[in-house]
């Protein structure tokens, strides 16, 4: 009895502990904005071996600190690298923080801020 109590636990063990493993969260963000189109490409990288079921769930893009897209998704485009894009307007000055969440668990960040004057003294 003690034998089938040990291989029980310890097959529960090992599941629980693959299942952590394979959770991360997305390695890098890169930003490059495009003063001429007004848009942002935010630049994700998050190795996958099933983009259908671990996936960036959300990506937040943050303004001055407030928000101004939010955007869910219940997949991502490939297994590794990808490319999403915002068009909004950014002045000299302005940051950006960008942020893309793993649906299993976990987050990465990117900042950026527009170069040139902000007309502040």
């Amino acid at each position: 009895m003690h034998i089938r109590t040990f291989c029980v636990l310890m097959t529960i063990l090992v599941f629980a502990t693959t299942g952590i493993a394979a959770a991360h969260p997305p390695a890098r963000i890169q930003l490059v904005y495009s003063e001429q189109t007004g848009e942002l490409v935010m630049t994700v990288t998050h190795d996958v071996a099933d983009p259908a079921t671990h996936f960036v769930r959300q990506a937040e893009i943050r303004k001055n600190g407030e928000t101004v897209i939010s955007e869910g998704y219940t997949s991502q485009p490939s297994m590794d690298t990808f490319t999403y894009r915002y068009l909004f307007p950014l002045s000299p000055g302005d940051e950006v923080v960008a942020t893309a969440e793993c649906n299993i668990g976990g987050s990465a960040m990117a900042r950026f801020t527009m170069p040139g004057q902000d007309g502040t003294i």
